[in-house]
This record gives structure tokens, C-alpha cells and sequence, in this order.
């Protein structure tokens, strides 16, 4: 896979979350912690509309991954991965 740029990604991690901001703070620092390099990867979290501020909880990480809220009105089962999809980097597979 590449992003984009023509640097190599091995992985895409999508994260869909609901009101757990602890739980995705826990998740996100221990993807901080591997040991491959942020470049081999893309994270991103897709907050389902949450009433808790998962934007807090998602901040520190900001650097590393991107955060996309959904509306309310747009949830749906599939929903998340249909905009996960929309945004993850260009893969080199067709």
C-alpha cells in the first residue's frame, strides 16, 4: 500500500467508538507504543456519534491519526466504515 506519496503503509487500523473515551485512550497510547514506525501506518478513529467528548480523549493523538465525529443524523450499521473507507490513504492494490 502507499499514501499517497509514494511511502509505503502496511496497515490501516480503524477504530469505530462510542462514548468510551478511557477505553480509546488506552487504545491509541498503546498504537503509540509499537514499535513500527508511525509512517508504516494510518489510524482512524470514527467516533459513532458519541453524547461523551471522544474529541478530548482522541487529542493528544492528533498527530498521529485522524479523527472524524459522526452526525447524529447519519448513523446508520454501516455508516463508519463507509466513511472509513471514503478517507483511508490510496492503496497501491486494486
Amino acid at each position: 500500500m502507499s499514501d499517497g506519496n509514494g511511502e509505503a503503509l502496511s496497515l490501516s487500523i480503524v477504530i469505530c467508538t462510542y462514548n468510551r473515551p478511557d477505553l480509546i485512550s488506552q487504545v491509541l497510547s498503546t498504537l503509540a507504543e509499537q514499535d513500527a514506525p508511525a509512517e508504516a501506518y494510518e489510524a482512524l478513529v470514527i467516533d459513532n456519534a458519541s453524547p461523551g467528548d471522544i474529541a478530548a480523549a482522541v487529542r493528544p493523538f492528533d498527530r498521529t491519526l485522524m479523527y472524524m465525529p459522526m452526525m447524529p443524523e447519519s448513523i446508520e450499521q454501516t455508516a463508519p466504515t463507509r466513511k472509513a473507507m471514503a478517507v483511508r490513504k490510496p492503496s497501491s492494490v486494486p
